[in-house]
């Protein structure tokens, strides 16, 4: 498959000892100009006549279906040729969205949030799903002085194109307003890749391009208006309308408490 995850493409010479003097590969690149590569000259070629080569040496490999050629001649002035047909699918899958599904505001300590990372089209994940997830920016401070990054664990997959994700705020976050930290915050171990759904049988599947948008611009997922406030208010004043003096009975005075961020009032 082009730019991705490479297929194999193989075969035997199965007169190697008579000399074989040539042997090449012939294709059509993604513009349509015929494309040669040369197994001799590459030192494709193994002793016993056995000779492979990855897709990703053919240059600009195109074309949604593709007719490969192999060509081979020997000393004695004997040719002989084979070919083989894959499909070639570049379409790579993108994120399109992430999104949060609580409702815009703020959010405290021991909150359960959810995210979705919505793919173009439909994905396949080969490896480890539970090593899946997403980095938050969510410590109120400079990501060079956090000592452990903010993670969205994986929660699930929908839809075959949904990676589903949750975080517990912890205390200490703060968010004004939440957002992933960077456009490569969607990670995973090396032994887990995420791939396109193959288009069919023998097609090879293509790897999925993870870029998210920039932090803090449009489709990112500060735009979502998530707050996050772990910090306790303080009362800074508490003040009457009334001054220093006794009061009889039934005498209505208030009583001010101010805090020292904006808080909301609970019976």
């Amino acid at each position: 498959n082009v730019g991705g995850e490479h297929f194999t493409i193989e075969g035997k010479c199965s007169d190697a000892q008579s000399g074989i003097t040539s042997l090449t590969i012939e294709y059509t690149d993604s513009n349509g100009n015929p494309g040669v590569y040369d197994l001799l000259q590459n030192k494709c070629l193994a002793p016993d006549g056995t000779w492979s080569v990855t897709s990703d040496k053919l240059i600009e490999l195109g074309g949604s279906y593709q007719r490969i050629i192999v060509k081979a001649s020997d000393s004695f002035g004997n040719i002989s040729q084979s070919s083989v047909y894959v499909k070639v699918d570049d379409n790579s899958p993108q994120v399109v969205s992430v999104s949060i599904d609580e409702p815009g505001g703020y959010y405290s300590e021991n909150k359960v949030l959810h995210f979705s990372v919505t793919m173009n089209r439909e994905i396949e994940i080969k490896g480890n799903k539970e090593s899946i997830y997403l980095e938050l920016n969510c410590k109120g401070k400079s990501i060079s002085d956090v000592t452990t990054i903010p993670k969205a664990v994986y929660d699930g997959f929908e839809e075959e194109k949904i990676l589903k994700f949750k975080y517990t705020v912890q205390s200490g976050d703060k968010a004004e307003p939440l957002d992933y930290l960077s456009e490569s915050s969607l990670k995973m171990d090396d032994e887990t890749k995420i791939f396109g759904k193959a288009l069919g049988e023998g097609v090879s599947s293509v790897p999925a391009v993870l870029k998210l948008s920039e932090p803090g611009k449009a489709g990112s997922l500060s735009s979502r208006g998530v707050f996050i406030d772990t910090e306790k208010p303080v009362v800074n004043k508490i003040s009457a309308d009334v001054g220093q003096g006794a009061y009889t009975v039934d005498k209505e005075i208030r009583i001010t408490a101010q805090f020292n961020e904006i808080i909301n009032g609970r019976a």
